[in-house]
């Protein structure tokens, strides 16, 4: 992580990594989310699952490296994990992932999260010139992310305000909001702190996107009931990648930063 990147990401929450995936490696994510879409819930391989309700275009896919190879290539772009490492605060792992479709007009992800009122499980913090964000996401873009076609926007300083945000949720509502735009083979990485959410899909474009979601090695499941990644995607992956599943970091592990946030909360 470069000095600028690290200016950045403390300063707005997030860092834009320009093709950071191949236009090779879209395609076959975007036909990979296509064909996928087409299964019944019971055909899912491993422990991948579809999240909430879906149709034939809005669907999002939990666990979905699962799902199919094409999907591992994302766990460890070296450029993508320079910034992971950057921010971590010491040991991180890949905690979960998922993916995003979406092209109904009018949907919209509600905007969520911010610095206050604090949450165990989204803290960012600065301690001795370390970023400690325990929940950093890398949202690989791969369809066109304009404001009309839903994309992904955020409250930029948002995590580490000082005052609580107005509750809103719709965009319209939510002061300072602005969407980040992002090309095909881009990755967004923010601070799970941030205050974000995504613009209202007006365009009527299928959307895709992939999240993966790296936290603080301490940390638990996003959701306590999630049975995280199966003996069967384990057994595929690289050393290297089941490293970062399991425990990664290249800085050492810095339970100070574990004290702090606890102490922040309580």
């Amino acid at each position: 992580m470069d000095d600028e990147q690290r200016y950045l990401f403390d300063l707005h929450g997030y860092v834009i990594i320009k093709n950071a995936v191949s236009p090779d490696i879209v395609d076959k994510s975007i036909a990979a989310l296509e064909q996928i879409s087409q299964q019944a819930s019971d055909e899912l391989p491993g422990n991948a699952h579809f999240d909430g309700g879906r149709n034939e275009h809005d669907f999002r896919i939990g666990g979905v490296i699962e799902c199919d190879p094409i999907f591992e290539h994302f766990i460890d772009i070296p450029e993508v994990l320079d910034v992971i490492d950057g921010t971590s605060g010491g040991q991180y792992r890949l905690n979960h992932a998922y993916s995003m479709s979406r092209k109904t007009i009018g949907s919209v992800t509600p905007f969520h999260r911010g610095a206050i009122p604090m949450e165990q499980n989204s803290v960012y913090m600065v301690q001795g010139g370390q970023i400690c964000s325990n929940l950093t996401k890398a949202v690989f873009t791969l369809t066109p992310g304009r404001a009309e076609h839903g994309c992904f926007a955020a409250v930029p300083g948002s995590h580490k305000s000082n005052f609580a945000h107005n509750d809103k949720t719709m965009p319209h509502e939510v002061p300072g909001m602005i969407p980040i735009e992002s090309d095909p083979g881009d990755c967004i990485i923010f601070s799970e702190a941030l205050r974000h959410g995504s613009t209202v899909l007006e365009s009527g474009l299928q959307r895709h996107c992939l999240y993966y979601c790296y936290s603080s090695s301490w940390m638990s499941n996003w959701r306590l009931h999630d049975e995280g990644f199966s003996e069967e995607l384990l057994s595929r992956l690289t050393d290297r990648q089941r490293h970062i599943i399991a425990l990664s970091g290249s800085n050492g592990f810095k339970p100070e930063m574990k004290e702090l946030i606890l102490e922040g909360i309580t």
